[in-house]
C-alpha cells in the first residue's frame, strides 16, 4: 500500500513529442484526514446569529453547481484552489446543489426519482468526502443540498427513501464541524392523487370534520365526491369564500410539513447536531415558506427578485421570533455583456458589484444571518455566467473583490438579536385560501411600510402566535379578516394584558369565511360596522363607534383611525385596508400609529427613499446599516443618524458605527462624513474604512481601507502620526501578501488608483506593519 503522507496529491500528465513538452494535465486526490476535517470551522447557530468557532458572525457565501461531480475539469485539485480562493475573498460558506442525481451514477439523466437515492454509488461517496475534507481544510463550511427536482407529495416508500439518505449521509458527516443540509433546492408542492397521498388527505378531513354530514355542511358550494374515506384529491375551483380552497390549501402546508419531517428526522437520526433548512423559491405560491419552518433550524430562500422588490420578501421569512434565523440562500447577477438589464438579471461588473452590496447591507440591516451568491464561478463546459470568477483560471470578475471587502468589513463586528417589540401580525387565514395573492400581497406592502418608516420589527404569524415573545409590546395586524378562534383570542388577551394593537380592514369572518364573528370587532376595538355594503359585506367606509374614539384627522385623505382602551391596554382600528391600496398609504396610517403609540423610528434624518436599519452587536455601542433607494440621479445624499452626517450616492448604501462614548469607528460612504460640523473621514469614489485598534477614527493608529472602485480616502482630523504606511495587499492561501507600500499621511488622504482598485488598505505605523498584518491574518479564520 502506498504511504500517504499528504491530505492532498498532484497528479501530473505530461505529453512529448520528440523529447519536447507539448502539453501537461494535472488531476488531483485527495486522502481522508480526520485531523484535517477536525480543524474545520465549528459552525453553530445560536441566538439567531450563527458563529464560526464560537465568535458570531454575517456570513457570506456561494454556491456551486452539481457539474462539480460531473465535468472532467472538475476534481480535488481544482477544488482545493477554488476553496482557497473563497477563504481568500472572506466567503466561507459553500453550498453544493445538483447532488442527488447522482445517486443515478456518473452520467444521469431526467428523470429523477426518490428511489434513485436508494444507491451510493463509490464514485459520489469518494467525491464528497473530498469535497468535504478540503471544505474544512479551507474554512469553508460546506451547505449540501440533498436533493433537486424531486416532489413533496411522496409516497411512504419515496419518503423512506429520502429520509434514509438523509441519514446516510448525516451520519458518514456527524463529526465535521464544518457542514449543514438544505434539504431540498427550491421545493414545489405538487398533490398527485396516489394512495397514500390520499390516505393522508381524507385522514386530514376527518381530523377536521369528523364525518361526512359535517363535510358536506361545510363544502356546501362544492360538495364532496365520495364520503370520507374515498375524497380524490384534486384542486378545487372557488372564490374567497369557499372552505374547500381553503381545506386544500391547509392541506398543501400538512403534506409539506410531512415532507419536511421525513427528512430532517433522518438528518437528526444520522447527526443529532446537524443544522438543516429549506432553500425556498422566491414566491409563496410554490410551497408555504412561514409555515415550513417548524422542523428547520433556520429559515432560507432564494431571490432573483427586482432590488428593489428584495427586502419586503426577505424580511417576510424572519422566524427570530422562534429562535430561527433567517437567510437568503441564493441571489446573484449575470454580469456578462451577452446580457442585458432587460435580459432578467443581466448586468456589468460595476452594476453586479452594486447589486451584491445592495443585498448584503439589506440582509444585515433587516436582521439576517447569512447570504450566498448564485454561483462561485463560470465552468467551462456549462454556460451558465452567474458567477463572480470568470472561466478557466479563477479570475474574479468585478464583483468578487467587492463581495470581499463588504464580508470582511461586516465581520470586524459580532451581531446580536434583541427583541425589538414591534411585531407584524401574518393574517395566515386570510393566505390561506381564495385571494390568496391579494393578501400575499398587502402583506409584503405593509412590510415595505415599516421599512419606509425606519423602524425596527419582527415578524410573527397567526398560527404561531402561541408563541409570541414576552418582549412584545406592540403589534399591527393587517388585513385579517377571517382569522380562527384561537388567534382571536390570544390577539385579545394580548391587548388585556397591557399590549398596543392596530388592527386594518376587517376581522368579522370565521375561519370558514363565514361572516359571524362580527361582535369581534366592537369586543376588540370597540366599533361596529353594518352589513350593508352588498351580498352581506360590511360597509367599511362608515364604521358605528360604540367604545372606541376616533383619532385626530390629519388630511380629507387620511383613512379613519379609531383607538379605545382595553383592559391594560390598546387598540387602534382602521377600516380601510390600507396595504391593499400599496405601501405608501399603510406607511402613512402606521406613522400615525405609531406616533400615537410612542414606537420611535431609527434617529435618522433623511428624505424619503433612505432606508436606515440599526444593527445590534455584542461589542457595546451602537451600529446602522444605511442605503439610498432613492430613483434621482446626481449627486450624495446627505444623511444624519445620531449625529452623524454622511453622504449616500443613489443606489449605495452607507453604514455607521459608533463606540460606547458615541464616537466614529468605522463608517462606509461615498463622500463626506462628519460629526458636530467637524469633517472626520472624506471618500471620493466608495469606501469602507475601519478602525482596527477599537479607537476613533481620527486616533486610530491602524486602520482598514476597503475600496469599492477608485478614489481617495481622506481623514482630516487624523493627526499624532510618527511613520505612517499605506499597503496595499491582498489575502493568499490564508495569508496577507504585501502588493505595494508607501509612505502615508491619513489626513492628506490616500489614493487608490484604478490599477490598485481590487486590493484591501493596511494605514499603520511603519514599526507595527507586522502586527497588524497577522491582525487581518486573524481576523480572515474569524479569530
Amino acid at each position: 500500500m502506498f504511504p500517504f503522507v499528504s491530505d492532498l496529491y498532484r497528479v501530473t500528465a505530461t505529453l512529448l513529442v520528440d523529447g519536447k513538452l507539448v502539453d501537461t494535465l494535472e488531476s488531483g486526490f485527495a486522502v481522508w484526514n480526520p485531523a484535517v476535517v477536525a480543524a474545520g470551522p465549528k459552525l453553530t447557530l445560536r441566538g439567531n446569529t450563527f458563529s464560526v468557532d464560537g465568535r458570531p458572525a454575517f456570513l457570506c457565501g456561494t454556491n456551486q453547481t452539481g457539474m462539480l461531480f460531473y465535468s472532467s475539469f472538475e476534481n480535488p485539485l481544482v477544488w482545493d484552489r477554488d476553496l482557497a480562493q473563497m477563504r481568500d475573498h472572506g466567503v466561507n460558506v459553500m453550498r453544493v446543489l445538483h447532488f442527488s442525481p447522482f445517486a443515478k451514477g456518473a452520467d444521469p439523466a431526467f428523470p429523477f426519482s426518490p428511489l434513485d437515492l436508494k444507491q451510493r454509488p463509490e464514485r459520489l461517496v469518494r467525491q464528497t468526502d473530498a469535497l468535504v475534507q478540503l471544505c474544512q481544510k479551507h474554512g469553508v463550511a460546506l451547505f449540501l443540498s440533498l436533493h433537486d427536482w424531486m416532489n413533496v407529495g411522496l409516497s411512504d416508500e419515496e419518503l423512506a427513501a429520502q429520509r434514509e439518505w438523509a441519514q446516510f449521509w448525516a451520519n458518514r458527516y456527524r463529526e465535521v464541524p464544518g457542514i449543514f443540509y438544505d434539504v431540498q433546492n427550491e421545493p414545489t408542492v405538487d398533490l398527485p392523487d396516489h394512495p397514500d397521498l390520499r390516505r393522508e388527505w381524507n385522514a386530514f378531513l376527518r381530523q377536521r370534520y369528523g364525518n361526512d354530514a359535517s363535510l358536506r355542511a361545510a363544502w356546501a358550494t362544492a360538495p364532496p365526491e365520495q364520503p370520507l374515506g374515498a375524497i380524490p384529491l384534486a384542486e378545487p375551483r372557488g372564490d374567497w369564500s369557499s372552505v374547500r380552497v381553503h381545506d386544500y390549501a391547509l392541506f398543501r402546508v400538512a403534506v409539506l410539513n410531512r415532507w419536511i419531517r421525513a427528512n430532517v428526522e433522518g438528518i437528526r437520526a444520522g447527526d443529532p447536531d446537524a443544522l438543516c433548512t429549506v432553500g425556498y423559491l422566491q414566491t409563496l405560491e410554490h410551497a408555504e415558506k412561514l409555515l415550513g419552518t417548524r422542523d428547520t433550524d433556520f429559515s432560507n430562500m432564494h431571490s432573483y427578485l427586482a432590488p428593489a422588490d428584495l427586502p419586503r420578501n426577505l424580511k417576510l421569512i424572519d422566524r427570530r421570533f422562534d429562535g430561527k434565523s433567517f437567510s437568503l440562500g441564493e441571489f446573484g447577477a449575470k454580469c456578462h455583456p451577452a446580457w442585458s438589464p432587460a435580459a432578467f438579471v443581466g448586468c456589468t461588473e460595476e452594476q453586479g458589484a452594486d447589486y451584491f452590496l445592495r443585498v448584503g447591507h439589506y440582509a444585515l440591516g433587516l436582521g439576517a444571518s447569512q447570504i450566498a451568491n448564485w454561483s462561485w464561478k463560470d465552468m467551462i463546459d456549462c454556460v451558465f455566467p452567474w458567477g463572480i470568477e470568470h472561466p478557466g483560471d479563477g479570475v474574479p470578475k468585478e464583483v468578487l473583490p467587492a463581495y470581499r471587502n463588504m464580508s470582511l468589513f461586516f465581520r470586524l463586528f459580532r451581531p446580536a438579536y434583541r427583541d425589538p417589540g414591534l411585531y407584524l401580525l401574518v393574517p395566515d387565514s386570510h393566505r390561506l385560501g381564495g385571494g390568496a395573492a391579494t393578501a400575499n400581497g398587502a402583506l409584503l406592502n405593509a412590510i415595505q411600510a415599516l421599512i419606509d418608516q425606519r423602524v425596527p420589527f419582527n415578524v410573527i404569524n397567526e398560527y404561531d402566535l402561541a408563541r409570541l415573545p414576552v418582549a412584545a409590546r406592540t403589534i399591527i395586524w393587517p388585513v385579517p379578516y377571517c382569522p380562527d378562534d384561537a388567534t382571536y383570542a390570544r390577539v385579545r388577551a394580548f391587548v388585556d394584558g397591557g399590549g398596543t394593537l392596530l388592527v386594518t380592514g376587517d376581522l368579522s369572518y370565521n375561519a370558514d369565511r363565514q361572516r359571524t364573528r362580527a361582535a369581534r370587532l366592537e369586543a376588540l376595538c370597540g366599533v361596529r360596522l353594518r352589513p350593508d355594503a352588498g351580498e352581506g359585506a360590511p360597509d367599511l367606509h362608515a364604521p358605528t363607534p360604540v367604545a372606541a374614539v376616533q383619532a385626530e384627522v390629519t388630511s380629507d385623505e387620511a383613512p379613519l383611525l379609531f383607538a379605545r382602551r382595553l383592559g391594560k391596554g390598546r387598540a387602534f382600528y382602521c377600516p380601510e385596508p390600507v396595504e391593499m391600496a400599496g405601501a405608501a398609504p399603510a406607511a402613512a396610517l402606521y406613522q400615525r400609529f405609531l406616533d400615537a403609540v410612542g414606537v420611535k423610528p431609527e434617529p435618522v434624518e433623511a428624505p424619503a427613499g433612505v432606508h436606515a436599519f440599526r444593527v445590534e452587536m455584542e461589542e457595546p455601542g451602537s451600529s446602522w446599516v444605511l442605503f439610498n433607494a432613492r430613483e434621482e440621479q446626481g449627486g450624495p445624499t446627505a444623511v444624519s443618524v445620531a449625529g452623524v452626517r454622511l453622504e449616500l450616492a443613489p443606489g449605495k448604501p452607507g453604514f455607521v458605527r459608533l463606540d460606547a462614548a458615541g464616537r466614529l469607528v468605522a463608517a462606509e460612504a461615498q463622500g463626506t462624513v462628519s460629526a458636530g460640523g467637524e469633517p472626520l473621514l472624506d471618500v471620493t469614489g466608495h469606501a469602507m474604512v475601519a478602525a482596527l485598534d477599537d479607537r476613533p477614527l481620527a486616533e486610530s493608529r491602524a486602520l482598514l481601507v476597503l475600496p469599492i472602485g477608485p478614489g481617495t480616502v481622506r481623514l482630516p482630523g487624523s493627526t499624532g502620526w510618527r511613520e505612517p504606511i499605506a499597503q496595499a495587499g491582498e489575502f493568499r492561501r490564508g495569508a496577507w501578501v504585501a502588493l505595494a507600500t508607501t509612505a502615508a499621511d491619513p489626513a492628506k488622504g490616500l489614493r487608490i488608483p484604478a490599477a490598485r482598485r481590487n486590493d484591501l488598505f493596511l494605514v499603520c505605523e511603519r514599526a507595527a506593519l507586522a502586527r497588524w498584518s497577522r491582525h487581518l491574518e486573524r481576523l480572515l479564520r474569524f479569530q
